[in-house]
């Protein structure tokens, strides 16, 4: 009888070809990176957080706070508008008993700091590669400097979530992180549980799929429970009636200067995606692709939105894709010096915050 493996364990066949069979690994610069790899694998899984908040312009968003968040949790349980819908953090402020803009983007700083280190200790105990590596993958994703680029809003709820999803690679696991993220933003869920079930296409993922179709139906039933309580409270409007309002200022914006507006979604993140389309075979690009790329991109374009939002929707696939790519590199040698050019450059590299979205 054959053993299932979990998501993360790894695989003795893996269908993704090598990244490092043609690297020349002799060479100083090479040697150099080797030991700044090495070094990053035995000392620098909590380093990240103290880069995080070195390299991250921090931004309170009292304006929505006051304007939209606030009186919407202060109304709860009844709806107000479509913002209503990210019913978790309101929630948590009504029990509080939060009821001014400083007590929400306090109540909010600490969600921030809660989610940072729930996202620390989940990477550090994950099974997708080894505890420095995921550090590195998960705190390189845009998504957790964003959670400082907004504060106010919805994003730990959402963050936490997606992490639970495939840090924690069980069914169980799937259906409260989705819950959780769908609690912060159900719209988002869908699109990121959707993403990691597109991702299961490719042949290196395919041990996704249970735990992505878990996923999908939890984030999905939630949302239409959402959409049910703002009709059944005569609020008419949700995330998707308010679409066709932004359409045409958000086409606009990503027509504006693409390149920029492309780069912030994934920032020195692009390296792992396009090495890891590159080595990948077949049929499997175009999976990861839509996975990482296509599916959040066109959530984001058409939204309005822009880096704060792609990178949550596609935090999960890409922490599954980001992993398996240095996880996929059988010599020692070329993981060590790929893991020290990565953290190099994501450590130099300047963070794009705008358009956050």
């Amino acid at each position: 009888m054959r053993k299932r493996r979990s998501p993360g364990d790894g695989s003795a066949h893996d269908p993704s070809p090598s990244a490092d069979h043609t690297l020349d690994l002799s060479g100083p610069l090479v040697r150099a990176l080797q030991a700044c790899g090495r070094l990053w694998l035995r000392w620098g899984w909590p380093i990240p957080v103290l880069i995080l908040l070195v390299k991250n312009p921090v931004q309170l968003d009292y304006v929505d706070a006051e304007d939209s968040y606030l009186p919407a949790a202060l109304a709860f349980p009844r709806p107000i508008d479509w913002f209503s819908g990210s019913v978790g953090n309101l929630t948590l402020a009504r029990i509080i008993g939060v009821d001014t803009p400083r007590s929400w983007i306090q109540l909010h700083v600490v969600l921030v700091a809660a989610a940072i280190a729930a996202g620390l200790i989940l990477a550090s105990r994950a099974r997708l590669t080894d505890r420095a590596t995921t550090v590195l993958v998960l705190f390189s994703a845009t998504a957790t400097p964003a959670l400082l680029w907004s504060v106010g809003r919805y994003d730990p709820l959402t963050y936490v979530g997606a992490c639970l999803i495939v840090l924690v690679p069980s069914r169980s696991s799937a259906v409260l992180g989705a819950l959780v993220m769908a609690l912060g933003n159900p719209e988002q869920a869908v699109v990121a549980c959707a993403a990691l079930l597109i991702l299961s296409g490719a042949s290196a993922f395919r041990d996704w799929r249970r735990v992505a179709l878990t996923a999908l139906a939890t984030s999905g039933t939630v949302w239409l429970a959402v959409q049910l309580w703002l009709s059944l409270n005569g609020v008419g409007r949700s995330r998707l009636t308010v679409l066709p309002e932004y359409l045409g200022a958000s086409l606009h914006r990503a027509m504006d200067n693409p390149a920029t507006f492309a780069w912030s979604w994934l920032g020195v993140g692009w390296l792992l995606v396009l090495a890891l389309l590159v080595v990948s075979p077949g049929w499997s690009r175009l999976w990861i692709g839509a996975s990482v790329i296509g599916l959040p991109a066109l959530a984001t374009v058409l939204t309005l939105d822009g880096a704060r939002v792609y990178g949550m929707a596609v935090l999960p696939a890409y922490l599954v894709a980001g992993c398996h790519l240095f996880r996929a590199m059988t010599r020692d040698s070329a993981r060590s010096a790929a893991i020290g050019l990565y953290a190099i450059l994501w450590i130099i590299t300047p963070v794009l915050a705008s358009p956050a979205g």
